[in-house]
């Protein structure tokens, strides 16, 4: 009886959430695009349509492998909002098989669960997230991972693998992480000869993280990639999660120590429950046992993946979410029907911390979308962006002329995306100009930028307020010469209070 109450309890509180989870994408499906997903699709609408060239004409520092895709999307859906929530639900739906792969031999009703969790915690601001680059590097990580798993290592699993673990990291390199973990169960696991297996895995990964940088080179943008990383990554990499610098090298590292020790820590936690209880039950079982100890390492791993860029933000997180809410849900491991009359009692009260923590996503992302989604339809015009978009089209902006946002990776973005609006500079987010501004680096960026910005001369320039920022308060008023010339060259048009101000080229 007890297993039966068990077994059927582990599964409704699955479909629960997994039902949370399609209301959730429900919610989202009229959801603007914002953010950093805003940063990527208007890059590519300006690659695509406007032959700019990334790195040369878009300031960047991340790998090219993103924007690849993104412009490879924006040629066959288009830029709207819809298409790419589908694009969306297909990704998330493939990161469901690798969690049902890599978890169901332990328990299917954790597969469920655990992919259930992370996408609540996925869409809990809406578009906030989707397809941006933690994410986009999360899913192949999780695919290469759970065919690794298996204990029948072909020729082609080690290549099929090697090329996954090659998109992972290019979308985003901190993935790289992984590679101990997955090189260690591809050891352990094949039975040929080892060195072969590794060196045919490496150079599949090697052919195809080439692919995107081979795009970017041919595209023109190779020389400009390398300086941006000679000379502005080490400032963005000695930057806090606030985005301003460190003073020293000792507060550098006493603040990663710090952060990763509460997060990697409150990760590790969180894991090591699901990861004890399953090997309870299974300890007798060698080839669950292996599974275990291997979800333990990659775990393991991802607790490093933000530790490499010190930036311990929300989405950043969320592959090291993902892995430790796969070792939490093995609470709802299921003991077998002999088994003693306890195990099943425990079983069934260590529903309480899984129905706890699926109440507490379920609870925090369900109104947020609930409320994002009705007011898109009773008041889609409170949105910045979207105002600043409605005013730039109202202009009847002409093909030659360009706009200048002064922002981070969001509304700005968003509301050029929208209006369909050519940025003037390569600088589409303006944080590398605030960023350590005493420095001959970024003393040389603005220089770059303030003569780019007078040869193009915009018919508008758009300051939007942005909190999160190494300026801190008005940033324009910082960048003295920038100031100056906007007050003398332009005029305020529209201004709205703690949102967005839109100069106007004088007649």
């Amino acid at each position: 009886m007890f297993f039966s109450i068990t077994r059927s309890l582990h599964w409704l509180l699955a479909t629960t959430l997994l039902a949370a989870v399609g209301a959730t994408f429900y919610f989202s499906l009229n959801h603007p695009i914002t953010a950093d997903l805003a940063m990527l699709h208007y890059s590519a609408w300006l690659i695509n349509e406007k032959n700019f060239v990334l790195y040369r004409d878009i300031f960047d520092i991340n790998f090219p492998a993103p924007y690849l895709f993104h412009s490879i999307l924006g040629n066959a859906l288009g830029y709207e909002a819809l298409p790419l929530r589908w694009v969306d639900l297909f990704l998330l739906t493939t990161l469901g098989f690798a969690s049902w792969k890599i978890i169901s031999p332990l328990s299917k009703p954790a597969a469920i669960t655990s992919f259930s969790l992370f996408c609540l915690l996925y869409w809990v601001n809406g578009g906030e997230f989707v397809l941006e680059r933690d994410v986009l590097a999360l899913i192949p990580a999780a695919l290469a991972f759970a065919i690794v798993c298996d204990n029948k290592i072909t020729k082609n699993i080690i290549i099929l693998s090697g090329v996954l673990t090659a998109i992972a990291c290019s979308m985003k390199p901190n993935t790289i992480v992984m590679m101990p973990v997955l090189l260690w169960v591809l050891h352990s696991n094949c039975a040929g000869k080892k060195i072969i297996t590794i060196a045919l895995f490496l150079l599949s990964m090697l052919f195809v993280a080439l692919i995107p940088f081979s795009w970017a080179i041919t595209q023109g943008g190779w020389d400009s990639f390398v300086d941006i990383y000679r000379h502005y990554l080490p400032i963005y990499a000695n930057s806090r999660y606030d985005l301003w610098h460190y003073s020293s090298s000792a507060e550098r590292w006493q603040m990663l120590l710090s952060q990763y020790a509460q997060w990697g820590g409150m990760s590790l936690l969180l894991a090591a429950p699901g990861l004890l209880w399953a090997r309870f039950l299974h300890h007798k079982n060698s080839v669950l046992c292996k599974r275990i100890t291997q979800l333990a390492a990659i775990t393991f791993s991802f607790t490093l993946y933000e530790a490499i860029a010190g930036k311990f933000w929300l989405n950043h997180m969320f592959p090291s979410a993902y892995w430790s809410f796969l070792c939490f849900a093995l609470l709802l491991t299921t003991p077998t029907e002999q088994s003693a009359t306890w195990k099943k009692t425990v079983a069934i009260l260590l529903l309480i911390p899984c129905v706890g923590l699926g109440w507490s996503l379920a609870s925090w992302t369900l109104p947020l979308m609930q409320q994002a989604h009705q007011k898109e339809i009773t008041a889609p015009e409170d949105w910045r962006a979207r105002q600043v978009a409605s005013y730039l089209q109202a202009q009847h902006l002409q093909p030659e002329d360009t706009v200048q946002v002064l922002d981070m990776a969001g509304d700005g973005q968003a509301a050029l995306l929208m209006a369909k609006a050519t940025s003037a500079t390569r600088f589409l987010i303006d944080v590398p100009l605030w960023m350590q501004p005493d420095s001959q680096e970024t003393q040389t960026l603005r220089q770059n930028f303030l003569q780019n910005l007078q040869q193009k001369n915009p018919v508008y320039i758009v300051y939007f307020e942005q909190f999160l920022h190494p300026g801190g308060g008005n940033r324009l008023k910082e960048f003295k010469p920038l100031y100056e010339w906007i007050n003398n060259h332009y005029e305020i048009t529209e201004q709205r209070e703690a949102a967005y101000i839109i100069y106007r080229k004088k007649p």
